[in-house]
């Protein structure tokens, strides 16, 4: 039992480092999940996605639509 409270507790650690990083990086970064929904992202990313899309994205927001044209989000 003692092996997976440890790898519990490291893996909890690995996110916490990753999400900690893409918050201090200043390039762009996001993480999404398996639906594309933006799970972490930072100010570079909020910036440079606006850049395109006049529109910010951030967490919960799905990078393949942006509430306007369906065609693109479900061709994927």
């Amino acid at each position: 039992m003692k092996s997976s409270e440890n790898t519990e507790e490291a893996n909890f650690g690995d996110e916490h480092n990753l999400r900690a990083l893409i918050k201090h990086i200043e390039d762009p970064i996001w993480l999404i999940d398996a639906r594309s929904t933006i799970l972490e992202c930072n100010a570079g990313f909020r910036q440079w996605v606006s850049c395109f899309i006049n529109a910010e994205f951030g967490e919960g927001d799905n990078v393949l639509y942006n509430g306007q044209n369906t065609n693109y989000y479900n061709k994927f």
